[in-house]
């Protein structure tokens, strides 16, 4: 039994380890380049902000974004993209096209909308391909920027490793 306590203690610190060092890395990188979003390993995180992609994503899910060439975007795919100064969007690829120059072009849906996007997403507006959710870590990510939260992050690790000598 003090086998598994002390391996699950020893997963929950290198888990916290982790979140550790990607958040410093993300920080570093906001302060260094205010103007691009943040990424670690090359995926950047954004939480789901509304029910428009239900039922494959839900509000407050936690999505993973690797930025993809253009021309790897294939219908069906879910992309992450820039639709103006302050607003991402994640929707469905449902048609591609090129303009009159041979830019490509995304017709864009929320899987829960009832009709697809009204502008067409351009490549230069293309932040990312969907790769990875996680449910619900918007919930999370939101508790850790309270005070309650960012007490429980530094007194549960510390705790932790208390516990573990």
């Amino acid at each position: 039994m003090k086998n598994v306590i002390k391996w699950i203690i020893n997963f929950i610190i290198l888990f916290l380890i982790f979140a550790i060092i990607s958040s410093v890395f993300s920080i570093v990188q906001a302060k260094l380049n205010p103007q691009s979003i943040p990424s670690f390993l090359g995926f950047k995180p954004f939480v789901i902000l509304s029910g428009s992609m239900r039922p494959f994503l839900e509000k407050d899910d936690i999505i993973l974004v690797k930025h993809v060439k253009a021309a790897m975007i294939e219908t069906g795919d879910i992309i992450t993209f820039q639709a103006d100064e302050e607003i991402l969007v994640t929707h469905r690829v449902v048609d591609i096209t090129w303009d009159e120059n041979g830019n490509i072009r995304f017709k864009t849906k929320g899987d829960a909308n009832g009709k697809e996007d009204h502008q067409l997403v351009r490549e230069e507006q293309l932040i990312g391909k969907y790769f990875f959710n996680i449910p619900k870590g918007g919930c999370f990510a939101k508790f850790t920027q309270t005070y309650g939260g960012i007490i429980l992050c530094i007194f549960l690790p510390v705790s932790l490793l208390v516990l573990k000598n």
